[in-house]
């Protein structure tokens, strides 16, 4: 990708993030899950994604709940904060990565790593990258 395409793509983002900051200033009444929805339409624009989940997290169980999705979920998502999920493993380290095969080795983000595919199997999809 080149630096222009970058600062072109950053800019649609930050637009679209403004957009978003517009519309909740303009609204006697924020509701937060529509406001987490929206971010997510936004960043799944923005990364080409066919789905995309936002997760808050549960300190005193130690797991993350989604709190807005994009995508057929049958149900909300509760995830442990453990390294058996992407989003798990996201959580307990704090970090981000690309995963080009989300069923092939995982092994240059971490050696404990793997993917959980049971939300996969629930939804009837396969998580690609």
């Amino acid at each position: 990708m080149s630096e222009e395409t970058v600062l072109k793509s950053d800019l649609w983002v930050e637009q679209g993030i403004f957009d978003l900051y517009d519309n909740m200033i303009s609204e006697t009444q924020v509701q937060i899950p529509d406001v987490l929805h929206r971010l997510a339409e936004v960043l799944c624009q923005h990364l080409n994604a066919e789905r995309a989940t936002i997760f808050l997290i549960d300190k005193a169980t130690d797991e993350m709940e989604s709190a807005a999705f994009i995508g057929n979920v049958s149900r909300s998502i509760r995830i442990a904060i453990k390294n058996k999920s992407l989003a798990g493993f996201c959580a307990l380290s704090g970090r981000d990565f690309v995963v080009p095969d989300a069923y092939g080795d995982l092994s240059c983000i971490d050696l404990r790593l793997s993917f959980d595919r049971t939300w996969d199997e629930i939804n009837q999809f396969r998580t690609r990258d």
